[in-house]
């Protein structure tokens, strides 16, 4: 579904059908816990979106793939069609618009992946996704360390780094849905890393970096992603993804 979206970005803001078997995507799971090498996929989504059920199948079969960095950002505005997505989040459209604003388009949408900040479709198949993925060059991989009571963001020695933005997400695993009412009425859906917050954290003036940001903004939650872009809505240039232990201090 398209919705009209003012090119004006908030204030204060730094800035399917059903698939066969996943051979599909083979060639892009050769990756291992240890490539310097990513992708990241911006999901956009709702609860309240028929069409989005389709592309959920075909996203979350990445989500535990070790070379992909999957991050599904549920939007609030279809919320009046009959459901509010809890997972909605007011900064989950405000980064559609500074995308939209980029590329010089009055429409955000769901479903949307953004694969690297630079390539967009719906991700309603697998082939498309596919597509939009060997169209992305693989971005430089970020570690990040779970310390006590903090976590490093290592940024090592890049190109473009300067001036970008490092920003960092906490996100569910998996979470199931029962949908009551609206478009998707009755249905159950089962949800992967769904962002729960996402924070602005710094303007990079060179690299390598670490950066230190306390392991109380991921919450209660099991992930933590951290990305490097570009200006508002640019290419993303550098990515990194951790789960947390259950049972931590």
């Amino acid at each position: 579904m398209r919705r009209k979206a003012p090119l004006a970005i908030a204030t204060g803001l730094v800035a399917m059908a059903t698939i066969g078997p996943w051979t599909a995507f083979e060639t892009f799971a050769a990756a291992d816990s240890s490539t310097r090498t990513t992708q990241i996929i911006e999901f956009y989504t709702s609860d309240a979106c028929a069409n989005c059920l389709a592309a959920d199948k075909v996203v979350s079969a990445l989500s535990d793939d070790a070379g992909v960095i999957v991050l599904s950002f549920h939007v609030s505005y279809w919320d009046y069609l009959g459901w509010k997505d809890k997972f909605g989040l007011a900064a989950a459209a405000a980064l559609q618009k500074a995308y939209a604003k980029r590329w010089n388009t009055a429409d955000i949408f769901t479903p949307q992946v953004i694969v690297d900040g630079e390539q967009s479709g719906t991700g309603a198949s697998a082939p498309e996704l596919r597509q939009l993925m060997a169209m992305a060059p693989k971005i430089r991989r970020l570690e990040i360390v779970q310390g006590k009571a903090n976590l490093r963001i290592i940024l090592p020695h890049m190109d473009g780094a300067k001036g970008a933005t490092v920003w960092v997400a906490a996100f569910d695993r998996r979470r199931i849905v029962r949908v009551e009412r609206g478009e998707n009425a009755h249905r159950v859906v089962t949800e992967t890393d769904i962002v729960r917050s996402i924070t602005p954290i710094r303007r990079v003036t060179g690299v390598p970096v670490d950066i230190t940001v306390p392991t109380e903004m991921v919450g209660k939650h099991r992930g933590v992603a951290a990305f490097l872009q570009c200006g508002k809505g640019g290419k993303i240039i550098a990515a990194g993804s951790l789960v947390l232990p259950a049972s931590r201090s």
